[in-house]
């Protein structure tokens, strides 16, 4: 049997000292979904900014997108990592998937939906993971993992160097 944890015992266990903290866009309609999201990653110090709709996060993306590169020439993601629900009220998380692979195809996405019926084109545009709600910390931290976000106190844990990267 797998032993349960709270949200709160695993991110006390788990807090973070980033020297440079990833940055997250989390999307999604449901404010306990983005409550729930951002309560796990800033607990792991990461830092989050979220979106309800996605006009918003393509407005939140492009913010990032001219603050890393068009003013400070870094070339490196937008965003770390980008959470998306896929069914979002007005334009879809599918459009902007398609928007945010034009400004930066490589960026990392996952994508989190209630129901994973109906994902099976996401491929065609580009390489995502998907996470299915609800949402567990293991899932998170899974998907942190899969994209090479790796978290400095585990690194300690074991005793070898782990550098926080976006891949």
């Amino acid at each position: 049997m797998i032993p349960r944890f709270s949200t709160v015992q695993l991110i006390d266990d788990l807090v973070c000292h980033w020297s440079m903290p990833p940055e997250i866009l989390v999307v999604d309609d449901e404010p306990a979904v983005v409550e729930i999201l951002t309560e796990i990653l800033t607990g792991l110090g990461i830092k989050v900014t979220t979106a309800v709709s996605g006009e918003e996060a393509l407005e939140r993306y492009r913010e990032m997108y001219g603050h890393r590169f068009q003013d400070s020439g870094v070339t490196a993601h937008p965003f770390d990592i980008v959470f998306l629900d896929i069914k979002l009220p007005g334009m879809s998380g599918l459009d902007v998937l398609r928007e945010v692979r034009k400004l930066w195809p490589p960026q990392p996405v996952v994508i989190i939906s209630g129901a994973l019926e109906g994902l099976h084109g996401l491929a065609r545009h580009g390489p995502v993971c998907i996470d299915e709600k609800p949402l567990t910390i293991e899932g998170v931290r899974l998907a942190l993992a899969m994209h090479n976000i790796r978290m400095p106190s585990m690194a300690r844990r074991i005793n070898r160097p782990v550098v926080a990267a976006s891949g």
